[in-house]
């Protein structure tokens, strides 16, 4: 199946709880699909995912930036300067996609690190985190617990940056088109996204959607997944990467009405990873993961990669 780029930009208008990342994105998506069309097409759509993702979702990035891939950059030293070089520099997380162009067909350690240091002077600021202190309340009381205070962490992204979700759409629309997915999107402008939608948290305003071209390598040999997955059993193994533990919880209906909203804890392998490749790059990696909830086999949840194309050197 071909796949067309989309970028989905949106601009947050409240402080987020939840991160912006692909499985959570896809689990909204799924619930705002159920209210919109009903439990039997959200079944269809979730048996077809089992065989091949319909779209693909990346996480969500600062517009014009892409995660850093996430291969070794050095080898121990002496040097004290050296050393507050390369502590400085491995904190940057995030890569203009302009400077992605040159990266992805001469991807090494030492091309990635000399543009690390370039970046390392730079100041942008993407957000911030602030804790909130928080009281437990009683249910039965409505009245605050004593000793029941905990800390909510909430991220505050810049108001002048707006962030970009990526979306692969195939060709195939029959069981859901392009159409449909941006009204997915509305509704979670509406509703809110994550935890504490309820109370205001998650609130984004879509800006544009539009078809969007990617820097990717002229003859990749390997892939940077832009979203967390779990690798299929014959997908890549050879490759740098960094995990990632997720305790899902269910949303929408299914988040009071079963017996309890948590997943099983799951591993995932973080965006920004490269495995190398055999022969051409697939349009996809990853799957649809199954038997995630031990209350209902109709639970699943999204762990596919959204690859793109590397030549690493």
């Amino acid at each position: 199946m071909k796949y067309q780029t989309y970028a989905i930009e949106i601009k947050p208008k409240s402080s987020f709880i939840t991160p912006l990342q692909a499985d959570t994105i896809f689990g909204s998506l799924m619930w705002a699909w159920r209210y919109l069309k009903g439990e039997e097409r959200l079944v269809e759509v979730l048996e077809a995912f089992s065989e091949a993702p319909l779209f693909l979702l990346s996480n969500g990035f600062p517009k014009g930036y892409l995660p850093r891939p996430l291969i070794p950059l050095f080898e121990p030293t002496e040097s004290l300067e050296e050393a507050r070089i390369q502590k400085k520099v491995k904190k940057i997380t995030l890569i203009p996609e302009e400077d992605y162009k040159e990266l992805v067909n001469n991807l090494s350690s030492f091309s990635l690190a000399d543009l690390l240091r370039k970046l390392s002077n730079r100041s942008e600021i993407f957000f911030k985190k602030e804790p909130h202190y928080k009281n437990v309340i009683n249910r039965l009381s409505f009245t605050t617990l004593e000793g029941g205070l905990f800390v909510q962490e909430e991220t505050y992204y810049a108001k002048d940056l707006n962030w970009v979700i990526y979306l692969s759409f195939g060709q195939d629309q029959s069981l859901i088109s392009l159409e449909e997915i941006k009204q997915m999107f509305n509704f979670l402008s509406l509703s809110g996204y994550g935890k504490r939608k309820s109370t205001g948290k998650g609130s984004f305003e879509i800006i544009d959607i539009k078809q969007h071209k990617l820097p990717e390598a002229n003859n990749p040999n390997a892939f940077i997944s832009l979203s967390n997955y779990v690798p299929a059993p014959s997908d890549p193994a050879d490759g740098f990467y960094e995990l990632v533990l997720k305790y899902g919880k269910l949303g929408g209906d299914y988040a009071v009405n079963k017996p309890g909203p948590w997943k099983k804890p799951l591993r995932m392998i973080k965006a920004g990873s490269v495995f190398r490749i055999n022969g051409e790059l697939k349009d996809y990696y990853g799957v649809l993961v199954s038997g995630i909830y031990p209350y209902d086999d109709k639970v699943k949840h999204y762990a596919y990669a959204y690859p793109l194309g590397v030549r690493l050197v």
